[in-house]
């Protein structure tokens, strides 16, 4: 059995942290980094979530099962389902994170993370670079040989 998750990128923001479900690449056994090859090969031995993840903190499974983008607070987490694609950017069009919260799912933002890099989420994909935001999280691919 073949078992693949999104790429993920993590940022914070003031006391937030933003982790974005990605693809492409789709990580698989083959091309993981040694943290998420672990809990691949894991959960194909015991096709259990809840084993698989026991180790792990919240911030890198949940991403890596349900997709989508994460925000986590303390023991806050808030997951949401944003079409389109994830993007650097130059300039923010967003400068305050509540604002940014309310609008996440709904409308195009460029927002300026602490490590000074911006994001910038488009319905459309504007570059090549661009990657989608996956909603999806982890696939099972049965191979039958």
């Amino acid at each position: 059995m073949r078992i693949a998750v999104p790429s993920i990128i993590e940022k914070k923001a003031n006391n937030l942290t933003f982790i974005f479900s990605v693809v492409p690449p789709i990580v698989t056994i083959k091309n993981a980094d040694d943290r998420t090859r672990k809990f691949i090969q894991l959960l194909s031995e015991v096709y259990d979530i809840k084993i698989a993840c026991r180790d792990e903190d919240i911030k890198f499974c949940y991403p890596l099962i349900f997709g989508g983008v994460f925000v986590f607070s303390n023991n806050d987490m808030n997951r949401y389902e944003v079409n389109g694609y994830l993007c650097k950017g130059k300039e923010e069009n967003i400068k305050n994170i509540n604002y940014l919260l309310s609008i996440i799912e709904k409308e195009e933002w460029c927002f300026r993370f602490s490590d000074d890099e911006v994001l910038c989420h488009y319905k459309n994909k504007k570059f090549n670079e661009c990657k989608w935001i996956d909603n999806i999280g982890l696939r099972f691919i049965m191979d039958t040989l």
